[in-house]
């Protein structure tokens, strides 16, 4: 590689903002080469340059993420060949094209037809949504109204009865800059850790569930970027297993377990009974019954504004 020296330079940097909300930068880079016969594509071949539809960072650090770079041109210098000038133009605009939806349509005139405007930078473009649903069978705890699903006897159903399930799925499709590949970990099958409202839809803490998080290279117009999907499962009851309290035995206050007996054959019992939250045996002459659940807890959370889904 040709490139001997890059270094950012204060002449020429600019930055403005219209009325219309249209943001724009300018960076300006000098390149040294060790051959005057190289040309641009040489002089901006370095990690040192910007490349385009990259974010716009200043050299302090700071950040605008709407800005991305939308040209870059290098200028041998005339009085030192060895040297180039290389200019990076920001914009957070949108620029449009007009895009044939045939390009053997033409109309009565013989002029091509247009149809939709597309957006010529490929991380400006709108994400793709898709809301579908998806279903489990579990055992089933309590009903409608919140009571234990016993017998007339209150003992628990054995085998248990079963409810479906029902959820939404969220599919959000997107470019980005960046590979997902470092944050899947941090996201898949990791629940919210609080409230978010995801393309609309409000969701309380831990009920959005990712369950698929990946991403595909994509090369247009020159620029690098990732085609990135997102699958979140989003469960109002939540993901956590709540079990109604059971069991055969009790505990004493030792920790040590005791079977328990029938009262009128003094006989050990075989079918679980209702058990208290301290793990002894519910007495079931009471109105209403104070029946105990146990919760577990399936998936760990993450702070999903992170992921920066539509709102």
């Amino acid at each position: 590689m040709p490139i001997a020296q890059v270094k950012e330079v204060w002449s020429g940097r600019v930055g403005s903002i219209n009325e219309q909300g249209t943001r724009r930068y300018r960076r300006v880079f000098m390149v040294r080469l060790t051959n005057i016969t190289a040309d641009a594509l040489e002089a901006t071949a370095t990690s040192l340059i910007p490349g385009l539809f990259t974010t716009y960072q200043a050299p302090n650090g700071a950040k605008d993420l709407g800005a991305t770079c939308r040209s870059i041109t290098p200028e041998q210098l005339e009085e030192d060949p060895f040297w180039w000038k290389v200019v990076c133009e920001y914009s957070n605009e949108r620029t449009q094209q007009r895009m044939a939806d045939n390009p053997h349509d033409f109309n009565q005139q013989g002029q091509q037809q247009t149809g939709d405007a597309k957006e010529t930078n490929p991380l400006l473009r709108a994400p793709q949504v898709v809301w579908d649903q998806g279903s489990y069978v579990m055992a089933m705890e309590k009903d409608a109204a919140g009571n234990a699903v016993v017998s007339t006897n209150s003992e628990p159903f054995d085998p248990p009865l079963e409810e479906e399930i029902i959820y939404s799925i969220l599919r959000v499709s997107r470019n980005e800059a960046m590979s997902p590949a470092g944050i899947v970990d941090t996201f898949v099958n990791k629940t919210n850790d609080a409230a978010v409202t995801l393309c609309g839809k409000a969701c309380g803490a831990e009920t959005a569930l990712c369950r698929r998080l990946g991403g595909e290279s994509q090369v247009e117009q020159g620029a690098f970027f990732w085609k990135v999907n997102y699958e979140i499962w989003i469960n109002a009851l939540g993901w956590d297993y709540t079990k109604l309290a059971v069991g055969t035995y009790t505990l004493d206050g030792n920790k040590k377990k005791i079977r328990i007996k029938d009262p009128k054959t003094e006989a050990f019992i075989t079918s679980p009974v209702p058990l208290t939250a301290a793990g002894l045996e519910l007495d079931l002459n009471q109105n209403p019954i104070p029946y105990a659940y146990v919760t577990f807890k399936r998936y760990a959370t993450a702070d999903f504004t992170d992921l920066q889904l539509p709102a």
